[in-house]
C-alpha cells in the first residue's frame, strides 16, 4: 500500500474513543459533586482516560510512521517535537495567562508568594518534570509529558526495523517494567504514576508497539467478513473494561489498568465492529478537530468561570453543561481563527532547516 495513503487513512474509531476520554476528563475536573457522574466520581475516570489517551497517542504515531520511519537523529527528533509543540504552545500560553490573572485578581497575596520557577516551567511545558506539576492550568501536565513522548518517538519507532521476536519481547518488557515500577513502591516526582513523563512514555511506547501486531492482523481481518465477530469482541471488551474500572478501583495498581486499556484500544484499532460504527458518526469527527484545543482550554475555563456561574446556578450539572459549551465555543474560535497563524509563527522560530 502507498505510504501517502496510509498517512491519510484515519482510524475513526480511535478518534471517537479519544473524544469520549476527553469528555470523561472534563467530567472529572468539573465542580465537585462527590459520588456523582460528574465532579470527582467514585471511580478515577481521569486516570483511566489519561492511560487510554497515552496508549492511543503512541499507537497513532507508530501507525502514521510505520512504513516511513523518522530518522532517529537529534535534528529530526527536535523538528518533529517542535511542530507538535507549535500546535499547542500558543493556546497553552493564553490559558496560563487566563488562570494567572484570575488567581492574582482573586487573591493578590499570591503575587507576593509568586513562584517564578513554577511559572517558567509551566509556561514552557516542563512542569511534568517538577514535584508540583499541577500549577496554574494544571491539566497541561499531560501536554508536558506528551511533548517528551513526541521527542522520543523517532528513537522509539526505530524498533520497527527489528525482527518480530525483538518487537514482541520489547512490548512484554515494557508491560513488565511499567508494572514493576509501581509494585516496587517507587513514587518520586520523576516516577509519579500519574504525571511522570518517563512513566507516560512507557505507556506511549506500549501503544506504539501494538502497531506491529495491528499491521500483521489488519489485512486478514479486512479480507474476511468479521463485522459480527468484531462487534461481539468490541462489546465484550468494552463491558469488561467498564466492569474492571469499577470493580477493581482501589484494588488494582495503575499498571494493571494500563494493560486493560491496551486491550481496549487494540480492539478498536480495527474499526470493524458495531461500536466502531457508532464512534464513526459525524459528531465525533467534528469534535476530533478541536480535541487538543478543548483539552488545553477545559480546566482554565472551569477555574475562571465556575465561581461566576455558581453565583447564578447552584446545580453542578447545569454548571458543567454551561462550562462544557463555553469550552467548545472557545476551542472552535481559536481553532478556526488563530491556530494556523500562530502555529506557523512558532514553527518558524523552532524548526531547524
Amino acid at each position: 500500500m502507498d505510504v501517502k495513503n496510509k498517512k491519510q487513512n484515519r482510524i475513526k474509531s480511535l478518534d471517537g474513543l479519544k473524544v469520549i476520554m476527553l469528555f470523561l476528563i472534563f467530567c472529572w475536573h468539573t465542580p465537585e459533586n462527590p459520588g456523582g457522574i460528574i465532579g470527582k466520581p467514585i471511580v478515577d475516570i481521569g486516570a483511566r482516560a489519561c492511560e487510554v489517551l497515552f496508549i492511543i497517542s503512541g499507537f497513532l504515531v507508530g501507525y502514521n510512521h510505520y512504513h516511513n520511519l523518522i530518522p532517529a537523529t537529534f535534528k529530526q527528533s527536535w523538528n518533529y517535537v517542535a511542530k507538535k509543540y507549535a500546535k499547542v504552545w500558543p493556546l497553552h500560553l493564553i490559558c496560563f495567562l487566563m488562570v494567572f490573572i484570575y488567581q492574582i485578581n482573586n487573591n493578590p497575596e499570591l503575587f507576593n508568594n509568586f513562584n517564578i520557577f513554577s511559572a517558567i516551567t509551566n509556561i514552557f511545558l516542563l512542569h511534568a518534570w517538577t514535584n508540583n506539576p499541577y500549577t496554574f492550568n494544571g491539566a497541561t501536565w499531560f501536554l508536558s509529558a506528551l511533548i517528551f513522548c513526541y521527542f522520543m518517538s523517532p528513537l522509539l519507532m526505530s524498533i520497527f526495523k527489528k525482527s518480530d521476536q525483538i518487537i514482541i519481547s520489547t512490548f512484554i518488557s515494557c508491560i513488565i517494567i511499567r508494572i514493576l515500577i509501581e509494585l516496587s513502591g517507587i513514587d518520586s516526582f520523576l516516577l509519579n504514576y500519574h504525571t511522570s513523563p518517563i512513566i507516560r512514555c512507557i505507556e506511549f511506547y506500549i501503544g506504539m508497539l501494538m502497531v506491529h501486531a495491528y499491521f500483521k492482523l489488519k489485512e486478514s481481518i479486512s479480507k474476511s467478513n468479521t463485522s459480527l465477530i468484531m462487534s461481539v469482541i468490541e462489546l465484550s471488551v468494552t463491558l469488561l473494561y467498564i466492569f474492571l474500572i469499577f470493580k477493581m478501583e482501589g484494588k488494582w495498581i495503575r499498571g494493571y489498568f494500563v494493560l486493560a486499556a491496551c486491550i481496549l484500544v487494540f480492539v478498536y484499532t480495527f474499526n470493524s465492529g458495531i461500536i466502531s460504527r457508532i464512534l464513526n458518526i459525524k459528531i465525533f469527527s467534528l469534535f476530533e478537530n478541536i480535541q487538543m484545543e478543548f483539552y488545553i482550554l477545559h480546566q482554565a475555563v472551569i477555574i475562571v468561570f465556575t465561581s461566576l456561574i455558581s453565583t447564578m446556578i447552584k446545580s453542578v450539572y447545569i454548571q458543567s453543561v454551561i462550562l462544557f459549551f463555553i469550552t467548545v465555543i472557545f476551542a472552535i474560535i481559536y481553532n478556526r481563527i488563530f491556530k494556523n497563524k500562530l502555529t506557523r509563527f512558532i514553527e518558524k522560530l523552532l524548526v531547524i532547516d
